[in-house]
């Protein structure tokens, strides 16, 4: 998998919360267009391959991610 880096558009200074609030949320759904692009190129296998140890296999980072999303 080549690493990709996402650069976000710089934002004009945000008056009220609603404002921020949206700000947030779009920023949160292109994150996560992104990381399912990615993530839709890996094989199962590859999604669950724990990385040395105490690591995280993607699949587990993806439902933090989402969780974290959710919540917020």
């Amino acid at each position: 998998m080549t690493e990709r880096t996402m650069t976000l558009p710089a934002a004009p200074p945000i008056a009220t919360q609603e404002a921020l609030h949206a700000v947030i949320e779009r920023d949160l759904a292109q994150l996560d267009r992104s990381l399912r692009e990615q993530v839709e190129t890996l094989t199962p296998a590859q999604r669950r391959t724990v990385p040395g140890t105490g690591g995280w296999h993607v699949d587990a980072v993806c439902e933090h991610l989402c969780l974290g999303n959710e919540l917020y």
